[in-house]
């Protein structure tokens, strides 16, 4: 508890940040019994079995959270170093130790409850801050979740939290405890300052080769060339075999007629609808509108909707989010008519159909050009595993690459010292490189004089690659980059100038000199900091992080710091002229409540690890580490 109180005194991001993870995942501890219940479960939590296929599902899950979260692809190896595959398992394990005692406590959750938090929920809402069916199903379709798996779930998470809000029922930061830690954060001080920039400092002239030499080697690790390859490689791709495939006119017809679903665009539908609690006021709101009341006015008067609120744009029949026997009905409604009233989980709906977009088909002309390539390829592919054989057999009798390209007239590629990006020593990226994406890797995986094995790609083809001669990572020799140390060199020494000015100055002040005197006659300009307080750093671009601690640290008004800019580009001299404290209840409420809320949270967390020691002492919980390997 003490170290989360520590942890607290962090800046408002870091706090939210906490937060999320905190309200996110509850990070327990997996029990340490492997046995091996069986190959199609990972782990049984007392009575409770963990499938294969669950915990599959609940990792691929993971990962595309990952990915939305990160914006970038994770791939297998990322997530086993991120820990991905323990923490899907230990979540997994946590919910099933609670959901055991949940249905022990016969704790339930209604339809009612059930419908009520999911249209509350803000993901499943339009802008207009109203729950929005279409939206929901689109949700749930990116977290590849069904809806009748989802609503599962989520009554689980609910009797979960059921019995996680009784537990830590009356958890809370005493007061002093929160008032303390608030004063800490709260105190603001300002302070004037000046700047010595670098800039500012006499340009020194260049270094003597003894001084520049010494420079260099204690910097050598700003001058680091990366490690650097030479590379031999065959690449195969169905690309290659293009020229060597026929694909008659009859195989594109029947190709065409056997994908006939592809090249038809069905009919879509421009609707809007009424979401109504029940049927009676569905009829009325439909009588109105048939006797020629505006459809804006009765949505806006019967169920309190704008006009952004009712557009569901342009739809198939198979995107409508009712009933297909609904859905159907939708469908054969005339342009610019009603539906009768349709039910659903969430209401009772009306539909408008504002246009009618009339379906298309791409004729077999159009196609034929696609479909002959697209044969052609997977043609190609079935002759490449061919290829790829026949060029292991050659390379498995003692052909070197460039004899097994010969003999099979196949080109053996040729890289001169690439770095693990595809750059080349100049900075230039090859271009020439194979583009498949677990070449660059493999070839870094590769030993010295050694070739990798022939790889499948995921981007459809092969490749093998030879590591002729690495560079290792090592220092650019001085002779290569000398202007560049010098330009270095030359900038440190007016850091250390500026640096050691700033310093006598504030010597000066703490001798009793006037700032403003003492700047006039430096030629020194005097502003003055906003109010800071103690995470505040890099809001000026004049107070570094180094700065703040010292204002911070400083007694008394009028007491002097100095320290570098935090854009580094000198330093600054600082004079305290005020600190403000918050006494007693002042302050803003709402950061006060905050702050209250992720202490009280802290102590929920603190009794639900102790709740968790005592429910692993209560269920066995058994790990197939076996089965989980299986699936990686």
């Amino acid at each position: 508890m003490l170290e989360s109180l520590r942890k607290q005194t962090g800046s408002w991001v870091v706090k939210a940040f906490l937060g999320l993870l905190i309200l996110s995942f509850a990070v327990w501890g997996i029990g340490d019994i492997f046995r091996g219940p069986s190959d199609a479960t990972v782990a049984v939590v007392g009575d409770v079995e963990i499938t294969r296929t669950e915990y599959g599902d609940a990792y691929r899950r993971e990962l595309d959270r990952l990915t939305q979260r990160t914006g970038q692809q994770i791939d297998a190896e990322q997530a086993r170093l991120l820990g991905v595959q323990n923490f899907t398992l230990q979540r997994m394990i946590n919910r099933a130790l609670l959901d055991q005692v949940a249905v022990g406590y016969g704790l339930t959750v209604t339809d009612n409850d059930l419908a009520a938090d999911i249209r509350t929920n803000p993901t499943f809402q339009n802008n207009f801050g109203r729950f929005d069916p279409l939206h929901y199903r689109d949700v749930l379709r990116q977290l590849g979740y069904s809806r009748e798996y989802f609503e599962f779930v989520r009554r689980s998470d609910l009797r979960r939290n059921q019995l996680m809000t009784s537990i830590a029922l009356g958890a809370g930061a005493p007061k002093p405890v929160v008032d303390a830690i608030y004063r800490y954060r709260a105190e603001r001080r300002i302070a004037d300052f000046a700047v010595v920039l670098n800039s500012s400092m006499p340009e020194p002239g260049a270094p003597d080769s003894g001084v520049l030499e010494q420079f260099y080697q204690d910097g050598t690790h700003r001058y680091m060339a990366p490690e650097f390859r030479s590379l031999t490689y065959i690449t195969l791709s169905p690309e290659l075999l293009l020229d060597e495939v026929t694909v008659s006119d009859n195989e594109i017809q029947d190709e065409y007629e056997s994908r006939l679903d592809e090249f038809i665009e069905p009919e879509q539908r421009d609707l809007s609808q009424l979401v109504l609690a029940d049927e009676t006021a569905a009829r009325d709101a439909l009588q109105q509108l048939r006797q020629g009341s505006s459809f804006d006015d009765v949505a806006r008067d019967a169920a309190g909707l704008e006009p952004d609120d009712t557009a569901l744009g342009l739809l198939r029949i198979g995107d409508l989010p009712v009933s297909k026997t609904a859905a159907d009905a939708v469908f054969t409604v005339a342009e610019g008519e009603f539906s009768d009233p349709i039910q659903s989980d969430f209401g009772w709906h009306v539909y408008r159909v504002n246009k009618v977009v009339a379906g298309t088909t791409t004729s077999f002309a159009d196609a034929k050009q696609q479909l002959q390539r697209e044969l052609a390829l997977r043609r190609a592919s079935d002759s490449l595993f061919e290829l790829a054989n026949r060029l292991e057999d050659e390379l498995a009798g003692g052909a070197s690459l460039e004899e097994g390209a010969n003999r099979l007239n196949l080109d053996a590629g040729r890289a001169d010292r690439v770095d693990a990006t595809g750059t080349g020593p100049e900075g230039t990226r090859l271009i020439d490189l194979p583009t498949f994406p677990e070449f660059l890797q493999t070839a870094f995986e590769t030993q010295e004089g050694q070739e990798s094995s022939l790889t499948e790609s995921t981007g459809g083809g092969y490749f093998i690659v030879r590591v002729d001669e690495i560079t290792p990572t090592a220092a650019k020799p001085l002779s290569s980059i000398r202007d560049e140390v010098i330009a270095d060199w030359k900038r440190s020494e007016q850091n250390r100038l500026s640096r050691e000015r700033a310093a006598a100055l504030a010597e000066r002040l703490r001798q009793g000199e006037d700032f403003n005197a003492l700047a006039a006659k430096e030629g020194l300009a005097i502003r003055s900091t906003p109010a800071l307080n103690r995470y505040d750093a890099r809001t000026s671009p004049d107070v570094s992080g180094e700065l703040l601690a010292k204002i911070f640290e400083s007694k008394n008004v009028g007491d002097v710091a100095e320290g570098p800019t935090a854009q580094g580009n000198g330093h600054t001299i600082a004079v305290l002229r005020r600190i403000d404290k918050i006494t007693g209840d002042a302050g803003n409420p709402t950061e006060r409540q905050e702050l209250r809320d992720n202490l009280n949270q802290a102590l929920t967390d603190d009794i639900m690890a102790q709740y968790r020691v005592a429910l692993s002492n209560e269920y066995d919980v058994e790990v197939n580490q076996n089965a989980i390997d299986s699936l990686f």
